[in-house]
């Protein structure tokens, strides 16, 4: 098979894979998935970072897995941050639950990957404590990409969408859609 005769599946996953392979993506922070994280079937938690002055907030939301509402029952929330693969946490402390969120406001000491590690407990079953899966995150000013980077994001994109439109025209032409 010619690859420009492959199935548009195959051409979605050759995207994919293009995509994936983009400069300035963090692999390793891939590795921990979203920043939005399952726990149990019952609890979606989020997380996102934005600048408050020198400091870094860190703000959590809690919503009802099956209804998608932020939880609003009291809880107890922790927060322990350490730098990348470090044993020792830099920060571990409790966050104040404000309706459906918390914040954690830390100074970070460098640009770097850090580990973030969240418990919450309902205060209505104090001892079922809920982890979600850790949270992997770059902390720091972005960096411009230099002209060869830029130079491989646009030969790969022009590859993408050439691959994909030819593809796309070869399944209308075997049907018989010419237009």
């Amino acid at each position: 098979m010619r690859p420009l005769d492959m199935p548009i599946r195959w051409s979605i996953g050759l995207a994919a894979v293009l995509l994936a392979a983009l400069p300035g993506v963090a692999g390793r922070a891939l590795a921990h998935g979203a920043p939005e994280k399952v726990i149990d079937e019952r609890f979606v938690v989020t997380v996102a970072l934005a600048p408050d002055g020198d400091l870094t907030r860190l703000r959590f939301f809690f919503r009802d897995f099956q209804t998608g509402r932020g939880l609003t029952e009291p809880m107890s929330v922790r927060v322990r941050i350490a730098e990348d693969e470090a044993p020792t946490p830099l920060h571990d402390g409790h966050a104040a639950v404000v309706g459906s969120w918390a914040d954690v406001i830390y100074q970070f000491p460098h640009d770097g990957f850090y580990e973030v590690v969240l418990e919450f407990a309902l205060d209505r079953e104090p001892a079922r404590v809920y982890r979600p899966e850790d949270w992997r995150i770059w902390v720091g000013k972005p960096r411009a990409l230099d002209s060869r980077a830029w130079a491989g994001v646009a030969a790969t994109s022009a590859l993408l969408i050439t691959v994909v439109v030819i593809s796309l025209k070869r399944q209308r032409t075997e049907r018989g859609g010419t237009r």
